[in-house]
């Protein structure tokens, strides 16, 4: 049996002709939460589309529990246990709350819908109070929790999270931390993160992946990269 969950074997991608990844090697493990950090451009959301198969990659191998997965079309990898959240358009904005987790607990027995609806109230208490209100007229943070929400419902072992904190007050930034943190520890799923607020989610990461132009630059626990920050941001003021 595979230790790693998901394994990323020198991949490089590109948007037509343009390269955005290059050689890109990292792995996941089981009930792990890894961080994706660097500038903007640096390819953190593109690869993890190429990890969820949204972009085909040009060269390398993908790997989830010791099966390539390279070819496999999105739908295939989301029966094998992967979830992917975009940064934006990730709700049925025309449904209200309880539809929306309906929808996309689609395929389920009834009994064990309504079961996996009330544990996804239970990490996220504001979505029953607001089940009937139409999703629209969320706010950001509520919006990101009902996406959440969704994808927890398929009880994916892989969770693939693309700045759920993007736009969100310094409060709700933390309070979404601490739902992944939540949703990591109640069904063991591993989780890789992109994000920005790099302080916050420094605090629940397990490994950081630091990405520079396309390549991974650094790769370490979190206090190593809080280090390599500091270093950088000293000789950037000089």
């Amino acid at each position: 049996m595979p230790t790693n969950l998901l394994s990323v074997e020198n991949v490089s991608a590109s948007y037509s002709s343009k390269p955005v990844l290059q050689e890109i090697s990292m792995k996941v493990d089981p009930g792990e939460i890894v961080l994706l950090i660097g500038h903007n451009g640096a390819g953190k959301s593109t690869l993890l589309k190429v990890i969820f198969g949204d972009l085909r990659i040009n060269k390398g191998k993908i790997a989830y529990l010791g099966n390539e997965i390279s070819n496999l079309p999105i739908y295939k990898r989301r029966e094998i246990g992967m979830a992917y959240l975009p940064q934006s358009n990730n709700i049925f904005s025309d449904l209200n709350v309880y539809d929306n987790l309906k929808v996309s607990g689609n395929g389920l027995h009834s009994l064990e819908l309504s079961q996996r609806i009330e544990e996804t109230y239970d990490i996220f208490p504001v979505l029953k109070n607001m089940r009937r209100k139409r999703s629209g007229l969320l706010s950001g943070g509520e919006r990101q929790m009902l996406a959440m929400g969704m994808l927890l419902l398929i009880r994916p072992r892989l969770l693939l999270l693309d700045e759920p904190s993007a736009g969100l007050s310094p409060t709700l930034v933390i309070e979404i931390m601490q739902k992944i943190v939540k949703i990591n520890k109640a069904y063991g799923t591993a989780i890789l993160l992109v994000e920005q607020k790099v302080a916050e989610a420094l605090k629940i990461a397990t490994r950081c992946y630091l990405l520079k132009n396309g390549q991974v630059s650094f790769v370490g626990k979190p206090e190593e990269v809080r280090e390599t920050l500091s270093r950088t941001l000293v000789r950037t003021q000089k």
